[in-house]
């Protein structure tokens, strides 16, 4: 009773704002499996997703949690067909009405000695063996099964009636014969209007139209129905055989008819082998590596197992690997960060705030006062293996005295500082402690990798075929939660290339409202001589993905094409990387 296309769950991220999914991913997972918990198996949101499904006795018999409602459903509408029939009641169920429909004909005389005994009933009728006296007239009486009534053309179903006391024709056969009855019934379900003929001039032909003409309000018009035979409308199973599973075609071998499909409505789970045999790839995705699992949900059975086998590495929907940024806030949760340089100080040195440098080409003088602001370096600083800036703190060795630069100049020989200076310094050594800064927090902030040999699903392999299924599971692939929350795009199809168009082409991407992607960037990689596009490819822009980030498989964004001469190209986004 899964849905893949009805989770409140896959909504979470595309309702929060932009900085909300920026800056607390983890807040943005905890809410996604909140409601993902929510929508298990008999919790809040499953049940008053799934409460439409619970009219179908197929699927609340397949669960274990709705007992209670099957039974309702028992005591309602067959409430006198013990429990201990042998038959199965969920079938039975599910065709009551004809049963009932049928009440005190041969058929449902039959019907009870199969479903309470499993055994085959013959009906006595004792007016077969009858004598009525001086009885001369006897006649065997004829009919034809007819559908789809019709006067002048238009459906009318309650014109049966009408036919009475005609005379029919059939279109390609020609024959003649008069109505003298019309008696309308269901059978299995399908309504049949029979009329009794007689004086039937010959066979007519399985399909053909029947017509005649009548008059309405002064008006001649023409009654006509479709010839009802030859239509299946009932299967008896001869040979249940094994394996087959609820849902599955069945081929129709005859020698005359045509176009008819069974379908199998119910199998015995006594018979049912239950096994998974294999997944066929139908929709491909992007981004997905080899010996990613696949998970299996519903179908009635358990322990089935699948992983990627294959998947198409070539570059041709989009790049097979993608470096990738990954934030590590934590390190540096609790750390200042530093004033950025403006562009009057120099650069920021690499080295932690604890590591003491020695300036050894650099030497500091002062002039004369007790408390001087200004020191002044022997050398130009660009000739300095360190570059100073704002809130660095001088060590003047001499009079041992620390001093926090409040002004630098990258070319300048002058440094202020605060406190002041001893007055007529001269060539004093000095030791620089480097404040943090933007280079030292954000650097143990991040960390970098690589997620490569990527690409679309082409084939999977069964690790374990499970048992115990008696419908098809629902498949999804276990990608990687931190590629598939990046939002990247990752497949582009071209449906339609239309013409004049030249490669190079920028594609552009728009948002549709509630997402808030970006960096998305592709180009017309491959044209035919008439401009038809017949391949893209993505392309990155600085700072971003190819494919960029923040879109959402639910609200993939719009394409359009710039192009100075092309027109009527119909290429749109089926995929992210790694999502389902």
């Amino acid at each position: 009773m899964d849905s893949a296309n009805n989770k409140t769950s896959f909504l979470v991220a595309s309702q929060l704002p932009e900085f909300v999914r920026r800056d607390h991913p983890r807040f943005v997972e905890f809410v996604e499996n909140y409601y993902k918990f929510l929508e298990q198996n008999g919790q809040m949101l499953y049940t008053a997703k799934k409460f439409d499904d619970f009219y179908d006795i197929d699927i609340i018999s397949g669960a274990n949690n709705y007992t209670n409602l099957q039974q309702k459903y028992y005591d309602n509408f067959i409430k006198y067909i013990p429990s201990t029939s042998l038959a199965d009641l969920d079938l039975i169920l599910k065709h009551s009405k004809d049963f009932y429909r049928s009440t005190g004909s041969g058929k449902s005389v039959k019907f009870i000695a199969r479903i309470l005994f499993n055994k085959n009933a013959d009906l006595y009728y004792p007016q077969t063996n009858v004598l009525k006296a001086s009885d001369g007239k006897w006649f065997v009486e004829k009919s034809l099964n007819v559908r789809d009534i019709a006067v002048d053309g238009v459906a009318n179903t309650d014109a049966f009636s009408r036919f009475v006391n005609t005379t029919i024709r059939g279109n390609t056969s020609n024959s003649t014969a008069k109505v003298e009855a019309v008696n309308p019934y269901f059978d299995a379900g399908v309504l049949v209007t029979e009329i009794k003929v007689s004086g039937v001039e010959q066979d007519f032909t399985n399909g053909e139209k029947l017509f005649t003409t009548i008059e309405d309000e002064g008006v001649i018009k023409e009654l006509s129905a479709n010839l009802y035979s030859g239509i299946i409308v009932k299967t008896t199973v001869t040979n249940p055989g094994s394996g087959y599973i609820q849902g599955a075609s069945v081929p129709v071998d005859s020698a005359n008819g045509q176009g008819a499909q069974i379908i199998i409505s119910k199998v015995a789970k006594a018979k049912l082998e239950g096994t998974i045999k294999g997944v066929t790839v139908v929709l491909p995705g992007a981004g997905y590596q080899t010996n990613t699992a696949l998970l299996f949900t519903g179908g009635g059975g358990s322990g089935a197992a699948a992983n990627v086998n294959i998947v198409d590495v070539s570059e041709t929907y989009h790049p097979s690997s993608y470096s990738i940024v990954a934030n590590t806030i934590e390190i540096v949760a609790n750390n200042i960060i530093a004033n950025t340089l403006d562009n009057n100080e120099g650069f920021a040195y690499s080295n932690l705030a604890t590591i003491s440098i020695t300036t050894a080409n650099l030497d500091l003088s002062t002039g004369p006062g007790a408390n001087v602001n200004i020191a002044t370096l022997s050398f130009a600083q660009q000739n300095s293996n360190v570059y100073f800036e704002t809130g660095d703190v001088l060590f003047v060795r001499g009079p041992n005295t620390y001093h926090t630069i409040t002004e630098s100049n990258r070319y300048y020989w002058e440094l202020n500082v605060s406190p002041g200076l001893a007055g007529s310094l001269a060539n004093v050594s000095f030791d620089v402690h480097k404040k943090p800064n933007v280079n030292t927090i954000l650097s143990s902030a991040f960390n970098y990798w690589t997620y490569g040999n990527c690409g679309p699903i082409v084939a999977t392999a069964i690790i374990n075929p499970g048992s115990g299924y008696i419908e098809l599971p629902a498949v999804s692939v276990v990608s990687n939660t931190q590629i598939r929350s990046l939002g990247i795009l990752g497949r582009l199809e071209v449906y339609g290339g239309g013409t004049g168009y030249a490669n190079g082409d920028v594609i552009q991407f728009t948002n549709k409202p509630g997402s808030y992607g970006i960096g998305a960037n592709a180009q017309v990689s491959l044209v035919d001589s008439n401009g038809a596009i017949l391949q893209v490819s993505w392309f990155a822009i600085p700072g971003h993905l190819p494919g960029g980030s923040g879109y959402t498989q639910e609200l993939l964004p719009d394409v359009s094409i710039i192009s100075a001469n092309g027109t009527n190209a119909n290429v749109k986004v089926v995929a992210i990387i790694g999502d389902t």
